[in-house]
């Protein structure tokens, strides 16, 4: 799911059940471990900012809210706090 705010930002948040679902469904050995990565024992989900819109984006990764991390590892009233705060923050400069 993609939601976009009239700031210019946006967020992308995947259930990671989602994620572990691919990778356990891949023809490639998990030599890695990453299925095993996504067993949460509650739902989870991950999420990243962006700037643009539903035709054009790109993570974001100077934001007060993600200081260079890029991914946000979260429950759902965790992502509801996100989108909040990302819908709060002050209109992007487009150059």
């Amino acid at each position: 799911m993609r939601t976009f705010f009239e700031n210019g930002y946006g967020v992308s948040v995947i259930p990671r059940s989602l994620l572990r679902d691919i990778f356990a469904q891949t023809d490639q050995p998990d030599s890695w471990g990453l299925a095993s990565l996504y067993n949460d024992t509650v739902e989870m989900f991950e999420a990243v900012i962006l700037t643009g819109d539903h035709h054009e984006s790109q993570i974001v990764y100077d934001t007060p809210l993600n200081h260079q991390d890029s991914e946000f590892i979260l429950n759902s009233s965790e992502v509801d706090e996100l989108m909040e705060a990302v819908r709060a923050l002050p209109k992007q400069e487009i150059s």
